[in-house]
């Protein structure tokens, strides 16, 4: 079965206006993925899910990035 077709991940892409997973990757270095991030926040996001991926470098690189995000963003 389609994720997008589960009927609550459904409900969720249609709230965000996302016609499927693909519309809500982020990939990049740090900059581009703060700024996307931040997109997400300031449009109401109170809650991320995050996958990292790549070379186990690059998925502590990722991690740290959110941890340090959280830090400093924490309202």
């Amino acid at each position: 079965m389609d994720d997008a077709a589960l009927p609550t991940f459904r409900a969720l892409l249609d709230r965000q206006g996302s016609t499927g997973p693909d519309d809500t990757l982020v990939a990049g270095d740090e900059t581009p993925v703060e700024e996307t991030v931040g997109r997400f926040a300031d449009a109401g996001a109170t809650e991320l899910i995050i996958f990292p991926v790549g070379l186990p470098e690059d998925q502590h690189r990722t991690i740290a990035l959110f941890a340090d995000l959280v830090k400093t963003h924490r309202r």
